[in-house]
């Protein structure tokens, strides 16, 4: 046996845990020591022996219990507490800001209710209060004087010093606007809430849409619903009196601003009916500048239309006559015949050199006896209204005219001059006789006749004269046709072929 048999083996160094043993350090030659290496770590896949753990022997009914195994952590107290904390404190600074902003220490001031002050009493309140005031007039029916509102409205808050617009009212009143533009006077009545106008144009010289007059006037108190009138500046121009009479146009013409002189044309149409005006309708004048107004002559669209006559009014015959140059011989009113035997009518004679004689009278078929009273009767019963009951017109003949041919032809040349339709038959003297049993008469003639609307005409053609007639119908209602083979027309042919 060696010397180390038998002796006891030196104590082995366990590792921490009781793993393995702790090597011992190699020994030097000179008997020291090397460096032990640091343990290692055991790597994941090795198996390490634990020891096992201590059990505790659990008496009979005892076992795991909530308040064994969920105790409660010590810092989880503390975040509660901490969280309750602070919610005290957020609360009890909402209820300190809104006491201060209840008591007006913070947020601005609010705005008084000064309503129904005097505008002295509202200012003051507000300056009160804290605020600088700007008053602004506001025009009212009512409440003049006081406090109407304020800006910003009762109740808002409003920075201390700031400036608070109050609503003062005043009356309402017509503003200053005569020579200003239509525009600009709108604006100014806009700023006195007046807004119920009525415009009026009037002709001026002075500069188009500038207000002339207001009524009421300026400084005049209106209520809200009181019309206020502007009279405006409209340049001057001719106005549109096409087919109005010429009395009617020259009053148009007049209130216009302008003058009018007429001048007559012989047209179809209307006696006296305005035809066209120079300048015309529309066209810019002058002020008090002459418009000259044309219209239908009076009396006759021609010096031989005789029917026209009978048409018209018996003073624009009168002054159609003079116009065309006719003198006037005589005049004197007598009673007319059958159903114009009620009335009395004109009994007239004019004259044109060159043209022939007019009469105008209730026996147009006679010759005219009124020449002889010239000198007696001068009244121009025409211009004074007297109507006219039948034409009677005597050419003038000269030219080829100055030997007529004695036949029906001669009649429809005479007719178409005077305007006359509706021939309805020519009789001779020969034929009269034989119809009236009356000697032949000494001169040829020819008589046509005719009716056209109310009128009865009748032309009668003999040597070296022709005389046309025409009346109403109704002037020979009470003939008695019995004596002329119940013919008008042997009538007529009889009365003008005796003359």
């Amino acid at each position: 046996m060696s010397d180390d048999e038998g002796q006891s083996p030196e104590p082995t160094e366990l590792l921490p845990g009781g793993v393995g043993k702790r090597p011992e350090p190699e020994r030097k030659a000179d008997g020291g020591t090397l460096p032990m290496p640091a343990p290692q770590s055991r790597p994941d896949d090795e198996t390490t022996e634990l020891a096992p753990a201590a059990t505790t022997s659990l008496g009979e009914g005892e076992g795991p219990g909530p308040e064994r195994d969920a105790a409660p952590a010590p810092d989880g107290d503390k975040r509660r507490r901490c969280a309750l904390a602070a919610v005290l404190a957020v609360a009890l600074c909402l209820l300190l800001a809104a006491i201060t902003y209840q008591a007006e220490l913070w947020g601005g001031v609010s705005v008084p209710d000064v309503t129904g002050l005097t505008e002295a009493g509202a200012t003051s309140a507000l300056r009160d209060a804290g605020f600088d005031v700007s008053v602004m007039d506001v025009p009212t029916d009512s409440g003049a004087g006081t406090a109407l509102y304020t800006n910003p409205q009762v109740g808002a808050r409003a920075r201390r010093g700031s400036t608070v617009e109050l609503g003062v009212g005043v009356p309402r009143t017509v503003p200053s606007i005569v020579g200003l533009s239509l525009d600009d006077a709108r604006s100014r009545l806009d700023d006195a809430d007046i807004t119920n106008l009525r415009l009026e144009y009037r002709n001026s010289d002075d500069e188009e849409g500038m207000v002339l007059s207001c009524a009421p006037a300026a400084g005049s108190v209106v209520t809200a619903d009181e019309q206020v009138t502007l009279v405006v500046a409209q340049p001057y121009t001719v106005p549109d009196v096409v087919g109005l009479s010429q009395d009617e146009a020259a009053r148009v013409i007049g209130e216009a601003g302008l003058a009018s002189r007429v001048e007559w044309q012989e047209a179809e149409g209307d006696s006296l009916t305005v035809l066209s005006t120079s300048p015309r309708a529309g066209e810019r004048a002058s002020a008090g500048a002459t418009v000259t107004v044309t219209v239908v002559a009076p009396g006759a669209s021609s010096e031989a239309h005789v029917a026209d006559y009978l048409a018209s009014d018996p003073r624009d015959v009168s002054a159609y006559l003079r116009w065309k140059g006719w003198s006037f011989e005589y005049g004197v009113t007598e009673p007319g015949a059958g159903s114009l035997a009620q009335g009395e009518y004109a009994e007239t004679g004019w004259k044109k050199a060159g043209v022939g004689a007019l009469t105008f009278t209730p026996r147009p078929l006679s010759p005219a006896h009124g020449v002889f009273l010239g000198s007696l009767f001068t009244s121009d019963v025409l211009a004074q209204g007297s109507p006219i009951a039948g034409v009677r017109f005597e050419p003038v003949l000269t030219g080829d005219d100055a030997d007529p041919q004695v036949n029906a032809a001669t009649v429809s040349t005479w007719a178409a001059r005077c305007g006359l339709e509706s021939l309805e038959g020519t009789l001779s003297g020969d034929d009269v006789a034989r119809a009236t049993g009356a000697a032949a008469p000494s001169r040829r003639y020819v008589v046509g006749y005719g009716e056209q609307d109310a009128f009865v005409w009748a032309i009668l053609v003999r040597e070296r004269g022709v005389v046309v007639t025409c009346a109403p119908a109704g002037l020979y209602d009470d003939v008695d046709l019995s004596k002329y083979g119940d013919s008008l027309g042997v009538y007529l042919a009889y009365a003008l072929g005796s003359d």
